[in-house]
């Protein structure tokens, strides 16, 4: 071989040299296809999901009021306008406005009335009149609440047409209360401060258990006396 056809076969094998060096990097490079409307086509990255939101369900409405017929709202009348036995004021239970509902006949609208100053009436038996905010350092544990739930005393009053008895088995049994609501009733409470020092005592009684039990210790922080009583006898 010559000299300038050993150039020749040099300057061949180089160039094959190089098309077989760059054939991989050309074969790495992935086509860019092009729309002739949406331009080139674009990788986008996978889309986020975004959270369910539940909503929450509404809440149900409370059943309707039972029925009230008119001889038991009649005696719920009476029985709040007598309240003032029991150290309560009658007009804080609106006795016009359940006589104007009896006389607008049995119905939703005397049902409403009734059933709502019924409630108010056991509560404050039950309970007492006191706002739980006004019972200073009055450490005592009322369970009445527990044993007579409202709606169930409402029960039992009209299944049984029992208005006026469930009412006055709420008031307490303690020879105590009795006695205060005999001297209300009597009239010898003197001023008016006097009886409303009775009303006071009468309210605080029912802020205690009704039956206190045959036997407890109750405190009277002024007076500084600790009473041991057994069967509403005093021993100590």
């Amino acid at each position: 071989m010559n000299f300038r056809a050993y150039v020749q076969h040099l300057s061949l094998f180089a160039t094959a040299a190089a098309g077989a060096i760059a054939a991989p990097a050309l074969a790495q490079t992935a086509p860019v296809t092009t729309s002739p409307v949406q331009g080139p086509t674009v990788l986008l990255p996978p889309t986020v999901s975004q959270p369910v939101i539940q909503e929450t369900p509404a809440p149900t409405p409370p059943p309707p009021p039972p029925h009230w017929p008119r001889r038991d709202a009649l005696v719920l009348l009476s029985v709040i306008q007598g309240l003032g036995a029991e150290g309560l004021d009658p007009k804080d239970y609106e006795p016009a406005t359940l006589a104007a509902a009896i006389a607008s006949g049995e119905g939703p609208a005397l049902n409403e009335v009734a059933t709502r100053l019924f409630a108010w009436v056991v509560e404050d038996m039950r309970d007492g009149r006191t706002p739980m905010t006004a019972r200073v350092q009055w450490f005592a544990v009322d369970p009445d609440r527990d044993v007579n739930p409202t709606a169930l005393v409402l029960a039992r009053a009209l299944e049984q047409g029992n208005v006026a008895g469930e009412i006055a088995a709420l008031a307490p049994t303690h020879p105590d209360y009795t006695a205060l609501k005999q001297e209300l009733a009597s009239g010898t409470g003197g001023t008016g401060s006097d009886r409303a020092l009775i009303r006071a005592n009468m309210d605080r009684w029912r802020w205690l258990a009704r039956d206190m039990g045959k036997q407890y210790l109750l405190t009277n922080v002024p007076e500084y006396m600790l009473r041991l009583t057994v069967n509403n006898k005093v021993i100590t």
